[in-house]
């Protein structure tokens, strides 16, 4: 059921730009979809609300799923009728939450937190006066402006290990076997172990991007663990949504009041229709995990919203449009938030700018170069790093290519690339072996496209 643009026997990737008016329909400039029927359905024709996000703007995300831990402190901060209702203590599936005289705990903190339904999900985020994902957000998060992949996953690549088991099991240094596990899916009844793994659990010191399993702006497990609960736009439910933040408030039965959201009802949030999953989950197949599967993305309106032992919690928020420009920060290893830079020329839908990424993918195309619709100059990754790091550029046409790298006083230190390329997308890697730790500027010069991004070195 992938995103594809409208039209008469068109499938290719649909760009998201400001001209899109949020029509959904099989025409020209309109967003459709390869399913409209079932879990996985576009829905009927139709718009989206005016204000339903759609990555135009920039917007803020949780870089780990929401732990145990947090959820517990949730817990605890609400009246004994409030938690109770938001609360599983069923111990299955790694869930570790037990309550003692009205008061919460979890024998396994640093794990993601599953056995939540939409309605524990949206009484979480209106508490925290945060959001729901939508469904374009979520492309837009794991695929940052690169172009599609087939059958990519959130670290863009179609490479994928499974973890088959684990060491340090619930602690803070819990690692998953074999060494090169990027994700959890699969992980069915008969294996040693059932559940969700430690938040941000295949990221080390020396991981890359797809060794650590993270998405292009360096947010965690957005594929596999626990499923994403998004926002649809396969019904009119989802489409509705306007993107306000959580207010804060609570019913006295523990239920979000935000309007808007979907599944309210006289003021308070108790049915799921209007959000999906995307992403798949520890159990789920790993076709599940690809970024354009959208087979669960529209939940009917007669499914039960229940607790369900592979669905977790993730925050956004979106970015007030007076602040400006903020620091790109996608190191893996970071403690906060994942936060974008709103003035990059192509920023896949995170941060503000015209020309934004695209949703879905072609499968049948298998040259990524006849993906390349405009010149894009990745961010590096890792960023920070030592000694190597891996710059990324993308070429819509044929042109002679200069890349250089300076030191901050604006001396040339290396030149990485001098030479004619053809269209399509490349990849550069940077040895800083022999400089010392520092911010160094890399330019970029295609035909009349300059472009420049800073990177760190830390020994």
């Amino acid at each position: 059921g992938r995103f594809h643009a409208g039209g008469s026997s068109n499938t290719s990737p649909f760009q998201v730009t400001e001209n899109w008016d949020g029509c959904i329909e099989d025409t020209e400039d309109c967003l459709w979809g390869a399913s409209t029927a079932g879990n996985s359905t576009i829905g009927g024709t139709g718009n989206i609300n005016e204000q339903y996000p759609t990555g135009l703007e920039g917007f803020y995300i949780m870089k780990y799923e929401v732990s145990q831990q947090q959820y517990v402190d949730f817990l605890n901060s609400l009246t004994t009728e409030q938690a109770s209702a938001r609360a599983y203590t069923g111990g299955q599936n790694r869930s570790g939450i037990t309550v003692s005289d009205g008061v919460y705990s979890t024998s396994s903190p640093y794990l993601a937190n599953n056995f939540v339904s939409w309605v524990d999900s949206a009484a979480f985020l209106d508490w925290a006066g945060l959001r729901p994902m939508t469904e374009i957000e979520y492309e837009k998060a794991a695929r940052g402006p690169a172009e599609p992949v087939a059958n990519e996953f959130a670290w863009g690549s179609t490479s994928i290990t499974r973890s088959v088991a684990l060491s340090n099991e619930d602690l803070a240094d819990e690692v998953s076997t074999p060494a090169a596990a990027n994700a959890n899916f699969e992980n069915g009844f008969n294996n040693n172990f059932r559940g969700p793994v430690r938040v941000g659990s295949f990221a080390l010191g020396s991981t890359s991007r797809v060794q650590s399993g993270a998405s292009y702006w360096g947010v965690m497990e957005l594929s596999g663990n626990l499923w994403e609960r998004t926002i649809t736009v396969g019904n009119n439910a989802g489409r509705n949504f306007t993107g306000l933040h959580g207010n804060g408030q609570l019913t006295t039965s523990g239920n979000a009041t935000t309007d808007s959201w979907p599944g309210l009802i006289d003021g308070s949030v108790t049915g799921a229709f209007g959000t999906g999953l995307r992403g798949g989950g520890w159990d789920r197949p790993n076709m599940t995990l690809r970024i354009s599967d959208r087979v669960t993305a529209t939940i009917p309106g007669t499914a039960a919203d229940i607790q369900s032992f592979n669905y977790g919690i993730r925050a956004v928020r979106s970015l007030p449009v007076a602040v400006g420009t903020v620091v790109m920060n996608d190191n893996t290893d970071n403690e906060q938030g994942a936060i974008f830079n709103t003035d990059a020329p192509f920023v896949g839908g995170i941060g503000r700018g015209d020309h934004m990424g695209r949703l879905g993918v072609d499968t049948s195309i298998e040259n990524e170069s006849e993906r390349v619709f405009s010149f894009v100059l990745d961010q590096n990754y890792p960023n920070p790093f030592n000694p190597v790091t891996q710059i990324r550029y993308h070429l819509p046409e044929s042109v002679f290519v200069r890349m250089e790298v300076f030191n901050i006083q604006g001396q040339r230190v290396a030149t990485l690339v001098n030479t004619a390329q053809s269209a399509g997308s490349y990849t550069v890697s940077f040895d800083a072996s022999r400089l010392s730790s520092g911010m160094y500027i890399y330019r970029i010069q295609a035909g009349n496209f300059v472009q420049t991004r800073k990177m760190m070195l830390v020994k």
